[in-house]
């Protein structure tokens, strides 16, 4: 994800005027900050998936399974609020739609390592997008 964030935040760089980056940098941290308050101080008892289900959790190799501090997804939110600003700085449709995507796939993703309960991926999609 940080490889990522840098790759978009180099592209608003050279592509667009300074306000864009800056814009980024400043709704990412905000997005990270509130994602982390609200699972470490208002969700802290929220459970993973993995301390759910345990073993009948398909393990995928190099993937560790979290069990605490599920709500919200903090990736899903990063991702929403990053492609949000991209999808704003961007005047054609068609990158609107890939962000859209692209911010989608990251909360699928969540979902199929088992880090994340669709409610904390779709209520990361809302605070992200949101602070975007």
């Amino acid at each position: 994800m940080k490889k990522l964030n840098i790759i978009i935040g180099l592209l608003l760089l050279i592509a667009k005027p300074p306000k864009y980056l800056f814009m980024l940098l400043l709704a990412i941290g905000i997005a990270a900050s509130s994602a982390q308050l609200l699972k470490t101080q208002v969700f802290s008892q929220s459970n993973r998936p993995s301390s759910e289900y345990g073993e009948q959790i398909r393990q995928i190799q190099g993937i560790e399974l979290h069990k605490n501090y599920s709500f919200p997804s903090g990736h899903t939110t990063a991702a929403f609020c990053m492609f949000s600003v991209l999808a704003f700085s961007m005047r054609k449709k068609s990158w609107q739609i890939v962000s859209a995507v692209l911010a989608c796939l990251v909360g699928v993703s969540r979902m199929y390592l088992g880090q994340h309960y669709l409610m904390d991926v779709v209520a990361g999609a809302c605070l992200g997008s949101f602070i975007g």
